[in-house]
């Protein structure tokens, strides 16, 4: 989670969108984790039409976390 939370603060910072940063890790990640598994379902939902904020809430849900 760290590492997660780490790029996305820098990819933000360089002036990215928090949908663009996601999908920028999410293309990028090679690490098979639950949380890596689960953020690439959630830009997977997010490329064929999903809102993003329906496909955030998946995730907390997913994720188990407090909406």
């Amino acid at each position: 989670m760290p590492d997660f939370t780490n790029k996305i603060l820098i990819l933000s910072g360089a002036g990215m969108t928090l949908r663009a940063a996601i999908i920028k890790i999410s293309d990028e990640m090679s690490l098979d984790t639950p949380l890596y598994r689960t953020l690439t379902a959630c830009v997977d939902k997010m490329k064929n039409g999903a809102t993003d904020e329906a496909a955030f809430e998946i995730m907390s849900v997913q994720c188990n976390t407090r909406r």
